[in-house]
């Protein structure tokens, strides 16, 4: 739960240990598509998918390690949609009001940067350190 900075700031050990959860995130979603409605469907997406990836994701989600990421996710909505694996899905990710990660980091960015008073400097965390 912490955060590892290498001396590169690649974010490449945020990144791996997601892609295996993401992975079985892929295949639960697979097991329960076909008795499943799309409403619950999102809510899987939801709970299994979309939880893991937001976590930190103002870290590493502009890391070149992260289009792995943006391939499960593409790998998720496919398997929602009844996609085979090389058709496009940028209109379900429009149909299914999902952002795509790169937009999900832009909109966490824009929240940070725009609601800093929620957030502790530096120096406010030494002072309680202290």
């Amino acid at each position: 739960m912490g955060i590892i900075i290498e001396s590169s700031l690649t974010w490449k050990e945020h990144v791996f240990p997601l892609v295996p959860k993401l992975s079985e995130a892929c295949y639960l979603m697979r097991v329960v598509e076909p008795i499943m409605s799309i409403d619950s469907l999102k809510s899987v997406y939801y709970s299994c998918f979309h939880s893991l990836v937001t976590y930190r994701i103002i870290l590493w989600g502009n890391s070149s390690y992260s289009l792995q990421i943006v391939t499960l996710q593409k790998r998720i909505i496919r398997i929602m949609s009844g996609l085979r694996s090389r058709e496009s899905c940028r209109n379900e990710f429009k149909n299914l009001k999902i952002l795509l990660l790169q937009s999900q980091f832009i909109f966490y960015l824009l929240f940070a940067v725009n609601n800093t008073e929620l957030y502790y400097t530096i120096a406010q965390i030494l002072v309680i350190l202290a």
